[in-house]
């Protein structure tokens, strides 16, 4: 896009105090002026004869819409958490390809792991982690700890500090906005790992 000779390379000054507050801009804004995002739950349509554009909703938010949780009891809240957190990960593990998860050994990714893996009892699940020489910042143990636990083949990929370097223009560049959260550069080379064919074999 900012190749195109009518589009400004020119900064949205007016969401960099909200940028360096919060790390994101909320919205369609960006961080460049003019050039806004497509808004969640939508697709555009670019019309041919004249390349107009149309923003059409594809995502109805009244499907999101569920009774309040309030209503039930405990049990009840933590079976529908249960259920919808159980079909969501389902969901997102239909692939032509080995799926596996990026395991941390937080409470997120080691949720996600737990619940993935009963769904794939025919064949080795594969999980990754991100490790680092420098033992204070290194917690690739507990990820290590979960994925023994829950059974899986785990691969570890240690990040060094000239990796880090080596990757950090590419990774920016790839965004199209500054780095907002430092370990993106780490979850890209995690991504090129994992997706070695040799590791899912």
């Amino acid at each position: 896009m900012l190749r195109h000779p009518d589009v400004r390379r020119e900064v949205n000054a007016d969401v960099i105090p909200e940028y360096l507050a919060f790390r994101a801009v909320a919205g369609v804004e960006t961080m460049f002026k003019g050039i806004h995002q497509v808004p969640p739950g939508h697709l555009l349509v670019v019309s041919q004869p004249d390349l107009s554009v149309q923003s059409i909703r594809f995502w109805p938010h009244e499907h999101a819409t569920q009774p309040a949780l309030s209503q039930d009891s405990t049990a009840g809240i933590l079976d529908r958490i249960t259920r919808v957190l159980t079909d969501s990960v389902e969901r997102q593990l239909i692939s032509d390809v080995p799926v596996g998860t990026f395991l941390s050994g937080g409470v997120d990714s080691s949720l996600i792991t737990t619940l993935a893996r009963p769904f794939r009892r025919e064949g080795r699940f594969h999980t990754f982690s991100v490790g680092f020489e420098e033992k204070g910042f290194d917690e690739s143990k507990y990820a290590h700890r979960v994925a023994e636990q829950v059974g899986t083949t785990h691969h570890a990929l240690i990040v060094t500090e000239r990796d880090y370097v080596n990757q950090l223009e590419e990774t920016v560049r790839q965004l199209d906005e500054p780095l907002n959260h430092a370990h993106t550069v780490q979850l890209q080379l995690l991504s090129r790992y994992a997706s070695r064919s040799s590791l899912l074999s």
